[in-house]
């Protein structure tokens, strides 16, 4: 986390301050539109499952493909299996126990 916040201008380090958010984060609705999107529906689709209107699921599409850098619904898709992915590790990665020293002091 760190080696991120180095390389912010201080413009977005003023952003992530002021809005607790990264550049370039998505929001709770828009990941949960990648995941639809990654399912492979269509704007019609999503915006039936998540009772929007059709231009609105496209607003979101379009702006997750501007955040993520992105020109296709397919690399949305593939964005979203690598983030699961990870998400996924990191919830089975051990915890470190403390260290003996720290547990012998206490």
């Amino acid at each position: 986390m760190r080696a991120e916040g180095r390389r912010l201008t201080v413009a977005q380090a003023v952003t992530y301050a002021l809005t607790n958010e990264r550049p370039g984060s998505l929001s709770t609705r828009e990941l949960a539109v990648t995941e639809l999107v990654a399912e492979g529906l269509t704007d019609k689709e999503i915006a039936s499952r998540l009772a929007i209107s059709e231009r609105t699921a496209e607003s979101h599409v379009q702006r997750i493909r501007e955040k993520l850098g992105f020109q296709s619904r397919a690399q949305i898709a593939r964005w979203a299996a690598d983030h699961a992915r990870r998400a996924s590790a990191e919830r089975d990665a051990p915890r470190d126990k403390p260290s003996r020293h720290l547990a012998e002091t206490r």
